[in-house]
This record gives structure tokens, C-alpha cells and sequence, in this order.
């Protein structure tokens, strides 16, 4: 769950001797370093976002885009209540490993062409192994119930950590608004820019954009 992930990721910081840090994250990373930047808020320096879920915040957000295409999101439903069933239906490493690869190619996450099959073949390996596979799952387990999460997370605006909002507008199961979204997060803001031809994965689909954001950043 998020807290999870984000005690762990501070106590490898702490074990490495480092105090300050840039957080960079999207998809389940993003909510885990908004959640890093509020728990441990002397840790964050900066933080770099981009295609991730965000808080809901009604008065800011009102007349924007904040929901995901319901068509989009029948993989979270089954994921989030009924992983037992679905692990089991995904009974091969082939059988597996097509499954995930739906969410580079069918499913619109990525910029149409954005995976070659050696690339959906890369992403999918790690996948046939039905342990990792239904590991995956608990994340979405612990989005929607209380009882998978191990404390709380903390998502809510933020405005003492600035901010470089990135978004792939490819990008078909997140909110069609993340960029003003993000921005209404994070009032000091930098962007936020979008990225042309740039779903979902923007570290693959983006690499120089998001590298040399980066480092004009900070």
C-alpha cells in the first residue's frame, strides 16, 4: 500500500546517509511520494510528477475533468475485489504475461506504436511468475479497502514542495484534467507541460523529455 512504499522507500534514504532528496514518480509512485513529501516534509527538495492518481479536491478541482474513462477501468475493478479469482483464471506464464501486455498495447494506456512486441516482451517477463503477478494486485487491493492498507495514506494539497507537473495526455485511464489537476496540488508549480505522442509510461515513452526536465529542474 501507499504508506507502505513510502515508510520504505524514507528508511532507504535514512539507511544511505541522505537527508534531502528530488522525488520523481508516476502511476502508484506518484501518490507514494506525495505521501513521502507530507509525512516527512523536511525530506522533499523538489518533486517531479507526472500520469499518476492524485487527492480530490472538490473546491479546486470543480469544472475539471477528474474521472477516468469507465471503459478504462474494468482491470482496476477486478484487480481491486476479486484478485483471488483473476490470478487463478491467469493460470499460465503465457496466459499471464498476455494479460499485462494488454496495458501497453489494447488498453490505450501507452501512445499508439509507443511498444514494440521486444518492448512488450521486456515489460511482461517479470509477470508470468504467478506470485509477482497477484503481489501486483494488492496495491489495487489497498485503493479500495481499508483493511489491505497498512495506515492510511496521505494525499492532499500541498503547497510547501515545488512541483514540475509532467503529462502524457495519451494517456486513456487517468484523469483527462491531470495536468490542471496537479497543478491545483501543488500550487507552486512549475509546467505543467505536455508531452506529444506520450501516454501513460512517460519514463519509456519520454525518456529525453523526462530526463532533461529533470535536470533543468533542479
Amino acid at each position: 500500500d501507499v504508506a507502505a512504499h513510502s515508510r520504505d522507500l524514507h528508511a532507504l534514504l535514512a539507511h544511505l546517509g541522505h537527508h534531502h532528496a528530488v522525488l520523481v514518480g508516476g502511476d502508484l509512485g506518484g501518490p507514494v511520494i506525495q505521501d513521502l513529501a507530507l509525512r516527512f516534509p523536511t525530506l522533499a527538495r523538489r518533486m517531479v510528477l507526472f500520469n499518476s492518481p492524485l487527492p480530490y479536491l472538490r473546491d479546486e478541482m470543480a469544472g475539471l475533468r477528474t474521472r477516468p474513462s469507465m471503459e478504462a477501468a474494468d482491470y482496476f475493478i477486478r484487480q481491486a475485489t476479486d484478485a483471488d479469482a483473476l490470478a487463478a483464471e491467469l493460470s499460465t506464464p503465457a496466459v499471464r504475461r498476455r494479460y499485462i501486455a494488454t496495458f501497453y498495447t489494447s488498453r490505450f494506456w501507452a501512445h499508439p506504436g509507443a511498444f514494440d512486441a521486444a518492448a512488450v516482451d521486456f515489460h511482461t517477463e517479470p509477470f508470468g511468475d504467478a506470485t509477482s503477478l497477484r503481489a501486483g494486485f494488492r496495491a489495487y487491493e489497498s485503493a479500495v479497502d481499508a483493511a489491505a492498507r497498512s495506515e492510511p495514506a496521505l494525499l492532499d494539497r500541498n503547497p510547501h514542495v515545488r512541483c514540475l507537473v509532467l503529462f502524457g495526455p495519451s494517456d486513456h485511464v487517468l484523469y483527462p484534467d491531470f495536468d490542471r489537476m496537479a497543478a491545483a496540488v501543488f500550487p507552486d508549480h512549475v509546467g505543467p507541460f505536455l508531452l506529444r505522442d506520450c501516454g501513460h509510461f512517460v519514463p519509456w515513452e519520454a525518456t529525453h523529455a523526462l530526463v532533461s526536465a529533470i535536470i533543468a529542474f533542479c
